[in-house]
Order: C-alpha cells, then sequence, then structure tokens
C-alpha cells in the first residue's frame, strides 16, 4: 500500500508533465514544478500540496481568460511559465516552509511554517490576480511612485480594480490555509496570510516601478524584454520581472514572520 506522500508525489510529476501539452509549462517549467511540488510534498504534506494546487489553478486558470488580449498588450513573458517564472512564484513560499519549519521553530507559533508558506503563494496569487484581472478591466493604472498613468499591465502600475484582485487572491490562500489545516486556522493565522500576500504584491509594485527593467521600443512603448534597437528608461539591465517576484515574496514571508513571531 502506497502512503498518501508517495501517492501525492506521483500525482505532481504528472500534473506537472500533462501541463507541457496544454502549453502552461515550458520544459524547464516542467522540471522546476516537479521540484517546487515534490520538496512541497515532503517537507510540508499534504496541506501544503492542497494549498499548492490551490495556487496553480487559479492562477492558471486566470491566465487562460482572455489571453491574446494579454499577449497583445505586450506585457506577457509568453503563454508557457519557464523556470524562472515557477521558480520566482514558488521560490518564496519553499523559503518560508524551510526556515519556518527547520530555522524558526520554537520562535514562531506551532504550525506557522505552513502559515508562511501559504504567505508565499499569497504573494504570488494576489500579484498573479491583479495583473490578470487589472490589464482586462479597461482601467488605466497609475504609477505607485508616480501617480502617473501607464499601460495595462505594465509593470509597477495599480489601478482600484486590481488592487481589490490582489487582496481576493491573497484572501483565497488564507481560505485555502483555514480548510485545509482547521485546527491551526486561528485569525491570526489567517490575517497575518491575507495581509502579508497582500503587501508583498504592494512590495512588486514598487520595485516594479523603481528598479526593474524598463525598455522604449521602436513604437515608443515601454517593454520589459530588451531588443538591440530597445532603451533602458528606467531600472537596472540585471533586475527582471522574476527578480521582482521573487523578492516580493520574500517581503511577503518577511511580513508573516514577524506576525507569527511568538512575543
Amino acid at each position: 500500500m502506497f502512503s498518501p506522500i508517495t501517492v501525492a508525489a506521483a500525482l505532481i510529476v504528472l500534473t506537472a508533465v500533462a501541463a507541457k501539452p496544454f502549453k502552461l509549462l515550458t520544459t524547464g517549467g516542467v522540471l522546476a514544478a516537479i521540484f517546487v511540488g515534490l520538496t512541497t510534498d515532503f517537507c510540508g504534506g499534504l496541506s501544503a500540496v492542497g494549498m499548492l494546487v490551490t495556487f496553480f489553478a487559479t492562477s492558471n486558470l486566470l491566465g487562460l481568460w482572455r489571453k491574446k488580449h494579454k499577449l497583445s498588450l505586450g506585457f506577457e513573458k509568453g503563454g508557457d511559465r519557464d523556470h524562472w517564472q515557477v521558480l520566482a512564484n514558488g521560490g518564496p513560499a519553499l523559503v518560508g516552509l524551510l526556515i519556518g519549519k527547520y530555522l524558526l521553530a520554537g520562535i514562531i507559533f506551532p504550525g506557522a511554517y505552513l502559515a508562511l508558506f501559504a504567505a508565499g503563494l499569497a504573494e504570488a496569487n494576489a500579484d498573479t490576480w491583479a495583473t490578470e484581472i487589472g490589464s482586462v478591466s479597461g482601467q488605466k493604472p497609475r504609477s505607485i511612485i508616480t501617480g502617473k498613468l501607464l499601460e495595462p499591465g505594465q509593470s509597477g502600475g495599480i489601478s482600484t480594480i486590481g488592487t481589490i484582485a490582489s487582496a481576493i487572491g491573497a484572501a483565497v490562500l488564507g481560505v485555502s490555509f483555514a480548510l485545509l489545516i482547521p485546527h491551526h486556522a486561528q485569525i491570526r493565522y489567517v490575517a497575518a496570510i491575507v495581509i502579508a500576500g497582500f503587501c508583498g504584491a504592494l512590495a512588486d509594485s514598487i520595485f516594479g516601478a523603481s528598479i526593474q527593467a524598463q525598455y522604449e521600443g521602436d513604437s515608443g512603448k515601454i517593454i520589459e524584454t530588451s531588443s538591440r534597437t530597445s532603451r533602458l528608461v528606467r531600472g537596472f539591465t540585471w533586475i527582471r520581472n522574476d527578480a521582482v517576484n521573487f523578492t516580493a515574496g520574500i517581503v511577503a514571508i518577511a511580513v508573516a514572520v514577524a506576525a507569527l513571531w511568538r512575543v
């Protein structure tokens, strides 16, 4: 008889491999997803896997929604998520899980390592929901730093609809945590997850509006990928969207640690 952990591991591998024909993941993305999924399974257990599935399912469904329109805006990296995108979104959650379980045990509240894991996913979900919904809402975003009007989907921009979607995206992971781990579903845990996820998404916008590389393309449109004819207009060439996403996730973990620190 196979253990639930082993069965979950097999399903993780099968799901990641099955995502490639649907153009959800590149080959590198499949390998990265397997790494994130198996590490989550063996270190966090089935509850953590359930939260990972929640993020994967909701973010990919939103990614498919009006996909052609979003690609036409020019800000999408591409339909298939590569290994950098997978690690940028799932990596901070793993960091939270591992440091919470092996480094901060006894310092944070019992079971809080799973809340840190959820907080990392909450940030990724909040950012995804804000981008996917806000970019097609028809509402022009404004720079979170300068207030200047930006094009839909441009990094560093926020809108009322996108901000609401971000909060809902973070709340989805808070609810997922409460349902999957009811004995640890105290208000403090869920609130920490939602607040950390939302704060991380705001940090993502701040980083996107300040240090992330932005280029002016041939048409004069601001883009996030360089070419031989593009011109850097803001940020640093070595800071791209994946780096910003990962850093924002770490900010969410730090907020959650502060909220769950046992004093």
